[in-house]
Protein backbone atom coordinates (compact mmCIF):
# COMPACT_ATOMS: atom_id res chain seq x y z
CA UNK A 1 0.00 0.00 0.00
CA UNK A 2 1.51 3.52 -0.75
CA UNK A 3 1.03 6.20 1.69
CA UNK A 4 -0.90 8.64 -0.20
CA UNK A 5 -4.24 8.86 1.42
CA UNK A 6 -7.29 8.58 -1.23
CA UNK A 7 -11.31 9.36 -0.16
CA UNK A 8 -11.35 5.69 1.14
CA UNK A 9 -8.51 5.94 3.57
CA UNK A 10 -8.55 9.56 4.93
CA UNK A 11 -10.08 9.22 8.64
CA UNK A 12 -13.34 10.77 8.59
CA UNK A 13 -15.45 11.81 11.43
CA UNK A 14 -19.25 10.89 11.71
CA UNK A 15 -22.29 14.04 12.04
CA UNK A 16 -24.36 11.99 14.45
CA UNK A 17 -24.79 8.29 16.24
CA UNK A 18 -27.28 7.74 14.19
CA UNK A 19 -25.22 7.30 11.53
CA UNK A 20 -23.17 5.03 12.89
CA UNK A 21 -25.90 2.62 12.65
CA UNK A 22 -27.98 3.14 9.78
CA UNK A 23 -25.48 4.09 7.56
CA UNK A 24 -22.36 2.23 8.40
CA UNK A 25 -20.83 -0.73 9.70
CA UNK A 26 -18.26 0.10 11.79
CA UNK A 27 -15.15 -2.71 11.96
CA UNK A 28 -12.63 -2.30 14.62
CA UNK A 29 -9.07 -3.69 13.24
CA UNK A 30 -7.57 -3.85 16.28
CA UNK A 31 -6.35 -7.37 18.50
CA UNK A 32 -9.48 -8.25 20.56
CA UNK A 33 -7.02 -7.56 23.57
CA UNK A 34 -6.75 -3.80 22.36
CA UNK A 35 -10.63 -3.31 21.60
CA UNK A 36 -11.44 -5.10 24.65
CA UNK A 37 -9.09 -2.01 26.79
CA UNK A 38 -10.53 0.74 24.97
CA UNK A 39 -13.95 -0.25 23.29
CA UNK A 40 -16.03 1.27 20.28
CA UNK A 41 -19.39 0.72 21.86
CA UNK A 42 -20.91 0.18 17.90
CA UNK A 43 -18.05 -1.45 16.54
CA UNK A 44 -17.52 -5.33 15.48
CA UNK A 45 -14.31 -6.56 16.10
CA UNK A 46 -12.17 -7.93 13.51
CA UNK A 47 -9.09 -8.18 13.58
CA UNK A 48 -6.84 -6.97 10.34
CA UNK A 49 -5.03 -10.20 10.05
CA UNK A 50 -8.26 -12.40 9.91
CA UNK A 51 -10.49 -9.66 7.82
CA UNK A 52 -9.74 -11.78 4.21
CA UNK A 53 -11.40 -14.06 6.17
CA UNK A 54 -14.46 -12.36 7.16
CA UNK A 55 -15.18 -10.80 3.78
CA UNK A 56 -18.57 -12.95 2.92
CA UNK A 57 -20.17 -11.60 6.26
CA UNK A 58 -19.71 -8.15 5.07
CA UNK A 59 -22.56 -6.43 4.19
CA UNK A 60 -22.23 -4.24 0.77
CA UNK A 61 -24.94 -1.68 1.27
CA UNK A 62 -23.36 -0.46 3.70
CA UNK A 63 -20.43 2.35 4.15
CA UNK A 64 -17.94 -0.09 6.02
CA UNK A 65 -15.62 2.57 8.35
CA UNK A 66 -12.10 0.89 9.84
CA UNK A 67 -11.01 1.89 13.28
CA UNK A 68 -7.96 1.34 14.92
CA UNK A 69 -5.56 3.16 17.55
CA UNK A 70 -3.63 5.37 15.17
CA UNK A 71 -5.31 4.60 11.61
CA UNK A 72 -2.53 2.51 10.21
CA UNK A 73 -4.09 -1.32 10.14
CA UNK A 74 -7.64 0.65 9.46
CA UNK A 75 -6.04 2.52 6.13
CA UNK A 76 -4.23 -1.25 5.63
CA UNK A 77 -7.59 -3.04 6.08
CA UNK A 78 -9.73 0.09 3.84
CA UNK A 79 -7.26 -0.80 0.98
CA UNK A 80 -6.98 -4.55 1.55
CA UNK A 81 -10.94 -4.23 1.22
CA UNK A 82 -10.88 -2.08 -1.63
CA UNK A 83 -8.83 -5.01 -3.64
CA UNK A 84 -11.88 -7.70 -2.66
CA UNK A 85 -14.04 -5.43 -4.27
CA UNK A 86 -15.65 -3.04 -1.67
CA UNK A 87 -16.22 0.14 -3.03
CA UNK A 88 -17.85 1.84 0.34
CA UNK A 89 -14.97 2.14 2.58
CA UNK A 90 -13.05 4.56 4.88
CA UNK A 91 -11.01 4.81 7.56
CA UNK A 92 -13.09 6.41 10.64
CA UNK A 93 -10.79 8.66 13.08
CA UNK A 94 -11.19 6.64 16.59
CA UNK A 95 -10.87 10.06 18.39
CA UNK A 96 -14.26 10.92 17.01
CA UNK A 97 -15.73 7.23 17.08
CA UNK A 98 -15.74 7.23 21.02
Amino acid sequence: MDDELTPQNQPIALRARSELTQDYLIIDVREPHEAEIDPIPEAINIPLATLPLKLSELPKDKMLALVCAANIRSRYGAEMLKEFGFDNVCVLDKARAA
